[in-house]
């Protein structure tokens, strides 16, 4: 594993889940890589949406069923898509919506219980792209 400790941050991130575990659980796991920062958490899609139409991030993590939206909303009104990655609890019964949407932005996806390994790898790649477009 690469050297964890840098003061640049390369990937900025927000969590989209209404189950406040989820939010801490990837904040628990990044907080040590100084290349990731968190921006914030949101419970309703709508809110992430207001936020990202003004601020520039480069990762959502993206629950697929929130209370006030479906998850895959989030890509009608947004012109730049960040890296999007969709967790969910049971993919399977949400793999024919997600096969419908898969062409429309989504970077990865994330079963719950999220695989901390998985979740790190998956920044590092998503650093590594980041720094080749450069």
């Amino acid at each position: 594993m690469e050297d964890i400790l840098t003061d640049e941050v390369l990937l900025r991130y927000v969590v989209v889940d209404d189950n406040e575990s989820v939010y801490k659980f990837i904040n628990c796991t990044l907080q040590d890589y100084g290349w990731i920062h968190f921006e914030q958490n949101f419970s309703y899609l709508s809110d992430a949406i207001c936020y990202l139409k003004e601020n520039k991030v480069d990762v959502v993590f993206l629950e697929f069923v929130l209370p006030d939206l479906l998850g895959f909303e989030i890509f009608e009104p947004l012109k730049e898509l960040p890296y999007v990655v969709v967790i969910t609890e049971n993919m399977k019964k949400y793999a024919e919506s997600i096969c419908h949407h898969i062409d429309k932005g989504i970077s990865a996806f994330l079963d719950k219980p999220i695989d901390s390994e998985l979740l790190i790898k998956l920044m590092e790649n998503f650093k590594n792209k980041k720094l080749k477009s450069v």
